[in-house]
């Protein structure tokens, strides 16, 4: 939206003979200032464009953070999940001795 109204100010920045009397000094100043306020309004136009290119940037560098925080939770819980097997494994085969020491008997 700011874009868009810099473009206009800069697009509609004109001057009309009846504003400025007719001398070639006042004239000069008018062009001055209307250069320099061209040159502004591109230069707001940059910055703005920059900003917008910032913010971009950094909604990317917070949509990676969330990646690799859902990566490091999906790490954990594979962890977790070897675990777990390793926990079960351990089990079968305390419960293998047993009935085998149990048949022994």
């Amino acid at each position: 939206m700011t874009l868009e109204c810099l473009q206009f100010i800069r697009d509609n920045n004109t001057l009309t003979r009846t504003s400025v009397p007719n001398h070639t000094g006042h004239t000069k100043d008018m062009k001055y200032a209307l250069t320099k306020s061209i040159q502004n309004t591109e230069s707001l136009t940059k910055s703005i464009r920059n900003t917008e290119s910032l913010t971009k940037s950094i909604q990317n560098t917070e949509s990676l953070t969330n990646s690799l925080q859902n990566a490091e939770s999906l790490t954990k819980s594979l962890q977790n999940t070897e675990s777990l097997t390793k926990s079960l494994q351990n089990t079968e085969s305390l419960t293998k001795s047993i009935q085998n020491t149990d048949s022994d008997y």
